[in-house]
C-alpha cells in the first residue's frame, strides 16, 4: 500500500469481518464504474473548478494591487468566495495527491487552536519585507500562513481598509503572493489528477498490483469512508467549533471564515462536493431491494441539512444571537449526526460491513 492508502483500510482489516470471494459486497465489475464516475464526474471536475478559481483570484489580487481601488477590492473579496466555494466542494475528499507535500494544510490550515495563521500573517504585514513574499518563496514558509485563512485576513481582517486606500501598499502584495501560491497548489492538485497514468487511473482500475485498491471492496470503503468522516468533520470542526453541545458559551471567532461571514456557506458547499459523491458516483445502486429505503433517507438527510445550512448563510456572530437562527444551528447538528449514522451504519451494514466497523483512525 502506498501513501494513498485511505487509514481507514488499516481498520477494515481489523474490525470488518472476515469474507472469502463470495461473500464480497459487489462484483468489482459492478464497483469499477461507481469508481470511474466518482473520478471523472466529481474529483476531477472539482479540482479543475478549483484550479480556475483560485488563479482568478490571483488574477484579482494582482488588479487590486494595481489600482488598490473599491471596485477592485470588491472583485477581490467576489474572486475569493468563489474560491473559497469551489475549495469547500472538493476539500471534503482527504485523499490522493492532497495529502502530498502538505498541499491540504497549505490551502485550509484548519483548526488552528494556536491561532498560528493570524500571528504570522500580522507578523509578515508588520515586517513589510518585500523579499519575504518574492518569486516563490511562500512555499517554504509555514503552512500556516500559505492558505486561504492567510488570505482571509489580509481582505478581511484588522487594517483591510489599506487595500482600497488609493495606495500601492505591501498588504496587497503579501495576499497577492498567498493567493498566487494557492493557484498554483491548485494547478498542482488539478493536473495530477487529470494525469491518465496517475492517481487517477489507480482509483478505477483494481487489481493485485494496484498501489490503492486491490479490489472492489476496498475501493467501496475507501469511499464510504469519504462520506462517513467527511460529514463528522463538517458537524466537529465547523460547526460544533462554535456552537459547542455541551452547553457552553459559542464563540464565533473559533469559525472557520468568520471574518469574512463564509462559515456556513462553506459548510453547504462541503455538504454538497459529499453528496456528489454519493450521488452521481452511483453508489446507491450497490444496494438493492429492500435496503434500498436506506439510500432514500440518506438523500433526505443530505437534501435538509443543505438547506439548513443556507439558511445559515449569516456571519458567525449574528447566527450565535439569535434564537431562531441557533435552533436551525442544533438541528443541523442533529441532522448531520443522524446522516453520519445512516452512511456508517445503515448503508455500510447492508453493503456487507460489520457491527464492529469504525472509519474513525483516531483523531
Amino acid at each position: 500500500m502506498t501513501k494513498y492508502l485511505p487509514v481507514f483500510l488499516t481498520a477494515f482489516a481489523i474490525a470488518a469481518s472476515p469474507m472469502s470471494a463470495d461473500a464480497a459486497f459487489a462484483p468489482d465489475a459492478t464497483i469499477e464504474p461507481v469508481m470511474q464516475r466518482a473520478v471523472d464526474d466529481v474529483i476531477v471536475p472539482g479540482y479543475k473548478a478549483f484550479d480556475g478559481s483560485a488563479h482568478a483570484m490571483a488574477a484579482s489580487m494582482n488588479r487590486l494591487c494595481n489600482e488598490n481601488s473599491p471596485a477592485a477590492y470588491d472583485a477581490a473579496m467576489q474572486a475569493f468566495t468563489r474560491a473559497v466555494a469551489d475549495w469547500s466542494h472538493i476539500e471534503v475528499l482527504r485523499d490522493g495527491p492532497a495529502l502530498d507535500e502538505n498541499r491540504f494544510e497549505r490551502i485550509l490550515f484548519f483548526p488552528d487552536a494556536k491561532g498560528l495563521a493570524l500571528k504570522q500573517v500580522q507578523a509578515l504585514l508588520a515586517k513589510k519585507d518585500e523579499t519575504e513574499i518574492s518569486g516563490s518563496s511562500m512555499k517554504g514558509k509555514s503552512v500556516a500562513i500559505q492558505g486561504l485563512t492567510a488570505l482571509e485576513f489580509v481582505l478581511a481582517g484588522n487594517g483591510k481598509e489599506e487595500l482600497s486606500g488609493g495606495a500601492d501598499n505591501f498588504r496587497c502584495h503579501a495576499g497577492r503572493a498567498i493567493a498566487a501560491n494557492v493557484a498554483t497548489i491548485a494547478g498542482e492538485l488539478a493536473t495530477l489528477w487529470s494525469a491518465p497514468d496517475g492517481v487517477a487511473r489507480n482509483w478505477k482500475a483494481f487489481g493485485p498490483d494496484n498501489p490503492v485498491y486491490r479490489n472492489g471492496d476496498e475501493a467501496l470503503i475507501a469511499l464510504l469512508g469519504t462520506l462517513v468522516r467527511g460529514i463528522e468533520t463538517i458537524n466537529e470542526k465547523r460547526v460544533t467549533i462554535f456552537y459547542p453541545t455541551d452547553g457552553t458559551t459559542p464563540n464565533p471567532k473559533k469559525a472557520l471564515y468568520w471574518r469574512s461571514g463564509l462559515t456556513m456557506s462553506s459548510v453547504a458547499d462541503n455538504l454538497e462536493g459529499l453528496r456528489d459523491i454519493w450521488d452521481k458516483s452511483g453508489m446507491q445502486s450497490i444496494i438493492k431491494g429492500d435496503a434500498s429505503a436506506i439510500t432514500t433517507n440518506i438523500n433526505f438527510e443530505f437534501k435538509t441539512a443543505i438547506e439548513t445550512a443556507r439558511k445559515l448563510a449569516e456571519p458567525p456572530e449574528k447566527l450565535v444571537s439569535d434564537e431562531r437562527q441557533r435552533s436551525r444551528i442544533e438541528f443541523l447538528q442533529l441532522t448531520l449526526a443522524d446522516l453520519q449514522a445512516r452512511l456508517n451504519n445503515d448503508y455500510g451494514r447492508a453493503m456487507g460491513l460489520s457491527a464492529g466497523f469504525t472509519f474513525s483512525d483516531g483523531d
